[in-house]
């Protein structure tokens, strides 16, 4: 199912850049980077670990000194476990362990953000917000009896294996690495928060951009 959703959204993205490509003010972006996943002890997601992002966009200059963008962005997080509350009978001989599975979350976002500059280290501030259609692993509770090791039951931890969606929004910080006159790289941090507070992610990624229009406007 979740394939499904990229192979669609990546469809719609291949087909709006075809549209705009002989228009004036677009351009392309494409990010990848690393993500940590803030642990927060009373939180579910604190048993995944950091993870990674990878994207894409279009990026249209509203004005000379402001963007807008569309980006599409899937993330993963492996299970690490830690923060599950195991609570088994107080029987001599009573075992238990425990397999999880890894996290994934698809990313659709609208950013507002300065334009880059054709200068090093440029500043670069954004504003983001968007909807996590979020997979929170599946996380599996084996126990069973010393005695009787060949009868083990098998029981899914509240709340996971399941689709969950939430609105977020993020504030990022970075600065522009110009390549040559259409093209540029960016270097930004940015903090992201979902509006129900029980996710908070701090994405560290590199940004390449291709300005589309046939002649540079800075």
């Amino acid at each position: 199912m979740k394939n499904r959703y990229i192979i669609v959204l990546f469809v719609l993205f291949v087909d709006t850049t075809n549209i705009i490509h002989a228009q004036n003010l677009f351009r392309i972006e494409f990010m990848g980077g690393s993500s940590l996943n803030f642990k927060n002890n009373t939180r579910l997601f604190s048993n995944w670990g950091n993870g990674y992002l990878i994207g894409g966009g279009v990026v249209y200059q509203l004005f000379p000194s402001f963007d807008l963008a569309i980006d599409i962005t899937s993330q993963g997080y492996p299970y690490k476990g830690g923060n599950l509350q195991l609570v088994a009978p107080d029987v001599l001989g009573w075992e238990e362990s425990v397999n999880g599975s890894g996290s994934n979350i698809l990313e659709c976002s609208m950013v507002f953000r300065n334009t880059p500059k054709n200068s090093l280290f440029y500043p670069v501030f954004s504003l983001r917000l968007g909807v996590f259609r979020s997979h929170i692993g599946e996380v599996i509770i084996n126990e069973w009896y010393d005695q009787s090791p060949e009868n083990v039951s098998h029981q899914k931890y509240t709340g996971t294996g399941i689709i969950q969606t939430n609105a977020f929004a993020a504030f990022g910080l970075g600065f522009n690495i110009p390549l040559k006159e259409k093209s540029r790289l960016i270097l930004e941090s940015r903090i992201t928060q979902t509006f129900d507070l029980k996710q908070t992610f701090i994405p560290i990624l590199l940004t390449f951009q291709h300005d589309l229009e046939k002649k540079a406007n800075r």
